[in-house]
C-alpha cells in the first residue's frame, strides 16, 4: 500500500538505499511510512487514516479488504459521484506544454 502514500504526496516513501540489503532492513525492521499533512500539501483526516491504517505492518493488526471496504474514507465515496476523468483532464490542461511533456506537439 506504500504505492498509494507515493501516489499522494508526489515521492516515494523510503530514503534512497546504498544496497539491496539496505532496503530489505528499512522496509522489514523500519518504521512504516505514514501519511500527514505539511506545508506543501493538505490531506483530509479521513485519507490519512485511511493509507496509514493500510500502512499497518503487522498484518494481523492491519484490516482485510472487507474492513477497509467499510472504512469511512471509503464509504464517503460510495455514496459521491466522482469524475475522475474530468479531473485528469483539468490537471493536465494546466500543465504547459514543453518537449519533455507527452501532450508536446511540434
Amino acid at each position: 500500500m506504500w504505492k498509494l502514500y507515493e501516489l499522494a504526496t508526489g515521492r516515494f516513501p523510503y530514503p534512497k538505499w546504498n544496497s539491496v540489503f539496505d532496503q530489505l532492513t528499512q522496509v522489514v525492521r523500519g518504521d512504516p511510512p505514514q501519511l500527514s499533512n505539511s506545508d506543501e500539501r493538505r490531506f483530509s483526516p479521513k485519507f490519512i487514516s485511511f493509507v496509514n491504517v493500510c500502512l499497518t505492518k503487522d498484518e494481523s493488526k492491519r484490516p482485510k479488504y472487507r474492513e477497509l471496504l467499510r472504512d469511512p474514507f471509503i464509504q464517503m465515496y460510495e455514496e459521491r459521484s466522482v469524475d475522475v476523468a474530468g479531473y485528469v483532464c483539468r490537471i493536465l490542461d494546466q500543465m504547459p506544454a514543453s518537449p519533455s511533456s507527452p501532450t508536446y506537439m511540434e
